[in-house]
């Protein structure tokens, strides 16, 4: 199993995603707690096994990168409200999974730098050519963005990792199935 490791750049972009979302930026520092595979808290806003075994019920933190985003729910500081606003912009895939430009919400797009509002990204989105953009740089170019290489290297304009959802319901019973498929090239 690969191992979680601290990325300054994905950090600072969940940040900003928490403030575009109204939310507290110090819960990506719990976050990355949650994943970093030690249990000593980087950041005073982190938390680790001390915080979540005086729980009740107790648990420990994963110190392994996420298998779902409901997993979320289980790291201090997210409670049902805060879960609710951020679940719909993240999603759990294994680490190095890039970000779809072309399929990706207008907020998380908008977290990729400083310089970049909401309003900016909602109408680059607007004048995407109809076929998406070919590649990162013809996306970056035309936002009018310039990001260091772990961000640009964190992009694709091709998605690889698709959500298969079926249910089937026979009388008053319903089954649900949620997976994630990789297609490669």
């Amino acid at each position: 199993a690969a191992k979680a490791a601290l990325d300054p750049a994905q950090l600072k972009w969940l940040q900003r995603l928490l403030e575009n979302l109204e939310l507290k930026p110090e819960l990506a520092q719990a976050v990355a707690d949650w994943i970093d595979p030690d249990s000593d808290p980087l950041f005073p806003g982190g938390a680790e096994d001390g915080d979540y075994t005086a729980l009740n019920p107790p648990y420990l933190a994963a110190n392994r990168p996420f298998v779902s985003a409901s997993e979320l729910r289980l790291v201090k500081g997210v409670d049902r409200e805060v879960y609710d606003k951020l679940a719909p912009y993240v999603c759990a895939l294994p680490p190095g999974a890039p970000l779809n430009v072309n399929t990706a919400p207008a907020l998380v797009l908008a977290a990729l730098g400083d310089e970049l509002t909401l309003k900016d990204v909602e109408g680059l989105l607007e004048n995407r050519p109809a076929a998406g953009y070919k590649n990162v740089d013809e996306f970056l170019n035309a936002a009018k963005l310039t990001v260091d290489g772990p961000v640009k290297a964190g992009l694709c304009a091709a998605s690889q990792y698709f959500l298969l959802r079926a249910e089937a319901r026979v009388g008053d019973g319903r089954a649900t199935l949620l997976s994630t498929l990789y297609r490669d090239e």
